[in-house]
């Protein structure tokens, strides 16, 4: 989904709208006449759609770690270190931190 549909989906969860641009952008928002509210300005659209990209990124990381995490047969390097006394699970996980650090704030 776009980001101003995230935006207007957030702001008006129940209203009916259209984006007809290519770009999704304000200019291209249809706002259904039967709606009880009036249309957004394009300044509170804007200030949404920048509160989620923030969030966005500040949780790129967790969604990079995750997409690694899932391609690890995490049980099976946990079985094996267990029988091998290794520790390669856990440097496949330190591995995937390192290379998607936490932000420092």
């Amino acid at each position: 989904m776009s980001l101003i549909a995230d935006a207007l989906f957030e702001l008006y969860p129940n209203a009916l709208w259209s984006v007809t641009n290519n770009e999704q952008t304000y200019d291209g928002l249809v706002w259904d006449e039967s709606n009880e509210e009036d249309a957004p300005t394009e300044a509170v659209v804007q200030a949404k759609m920048d509160e989620i990209q923030a969030q966005r990124d500040a949780t790129l990381y967790q969604r990079l770690r995750k997409a690694e995490y899932d391609k690890l047969n995490q049980y099976e390097l946990m079985f094996d270190d267990k029988i091998n006394g290794t520790n390669t699970w856990q440097e496949a996980i330190d591995n995937i931190k390192l290379r998607f650090p936490k932000p420092t704030e």
